[in-house]
């Protein structure tokens, strides 16, 4: 015996209601690892805590790790430091 028109509608509705429940389960927002960074700066420059607290405010996932150099700075970086106070005077262009 076939079914009737308005039979037909209800079963299809019925099968696709109960395979929509067969898709994967993904969250709607995931949630971000936390993360610390290691931060290295020379002292009586700028106050960098400050900066770390509003980038931690703007990001709560991420920790900023503030690391003071205390004078154990490279040659390299001495030799850089130099550089840009030079061209900050105009001497170096």
């Amino acid at each position: 015996m076939p079914l009737k028109p308005p039979s037909k509608l209800i079963y299809s509705i019925i099968i696709l209601l109960q395979l929509s429940g067969c898709g994967p389960q993904v969250p709607i927002t995931p949630t971000p690892a936390p993360v610390t960074i290691r931060f290295a700066y020379l002292q009586a420059i700028i106050d960098y805590q400050s900066l770390a607290d509003q980038y931690h405010k703007l990001n709560p996932n991420v920790t900023v790790d503030l690391v003071p150099l205390n004078g154990r700075i490279s040659v390299v970086t001495r030799r850089w430091m130099k550089q840009m106070r030079m061209y900050s005077a105009g001497i170096l262009l």
